[in-house]
C-alpha cells in the first residue's frame, strides 16, 4: 500500500490542530504599554483646576499608540474626591513615553473642603482607573492603580 494515503489521512487533523492553536500575528507583534502615575494635582485655590493627575504612558512597541479615553478615580484618605471618564487624543510615540493629563472635576464645597483638609500633614492617595488606547491590532485596555501619601499643601500666612 502506497504511503500517501496515510498522510492524506493525517493531514487534515495536523492542519486543524495548528489552525486552532494560532494566535493572531498582530498580537505576536504587540507588547502591553506601561501605564504609570506621574503625580497628583490637588490645587487649593480657587483658580486653578482643583484635582487633576498625570499618567506616564510607555510605549515598547514598533509603532504609535493613542490614547482614546480614560477613566479614573483619584481617593484621598479612603475618601472618593475625583472620578472621570473623559475622552483623550495623546499620541504615544513608538518605542517612547507620553505624559497624559487627566482633569477630574470638582464641586465648590468638594473644592472647599478639601483645602480646609489638605493644608497640612500628610495624607494617602489611591489612584486606579483603565487608559483605551487605539493601536494597529485594535482597541487594548490597560488597567492601572498607585497608592501612597504625600503632601498637598501648606497653610499660607495670613
Amino acid at each position: 500500500m502506497p504511503p500517501f494515503p496515510r498522510i492524506a489521512s493525517v493531514a487534515p487533523l495536523a492542519l486543524a490542530a495548528a489552525l486552532g492553536g494560532c494566535t493572531p500575528l498582530g498580537l505576536w507583534v504587540y507588547t502591553e504599554p506601561q501605564v504609570a502615575l506621574s503625580g497628583i494635582q490637588v490645587a487649593l485655590d480657587a483658580d486653578a483646576e482643583p484635582l487633576g493627575m498625570v499618567l506616564q504612558v510607555i510605549n515598547p512597541n514598533s509603532f504609535d499608540l493613542t490614547v482614546t479615553h480614560v477613566e479614573a478615580r483619584l481617593q484621598l484618605d479612603s475618601a472618593t474626591v475625583g472620578q472621570v471618564v473623559q475622552a483623550n487624543g495623546a499620541s504615544v510615540p513608538e518605542r517612547g513615553e507620553a505624559q497624559v493629563h487627566v482633569a477630574l472635576p470638582a464641586s465648590d464645597s468638594l473644592r472647599r473642603a478639601l483645602s480646609a483638609q489638605l493644608r497640612a500633614g500628610t495624607h494617602h492617595y489611591a489612584v486606579s482607573g483603565m487608559l483605551t488606547l487605539a493601536t494597529p491590532i485594535g482597541k487594548r485596555r490597560i488597567p492601572f492603580a498607585a497608592a501612597g501619601q504625600g503632601s498637598f499643601g501648606q497653610q499660607r500666612p495670613l
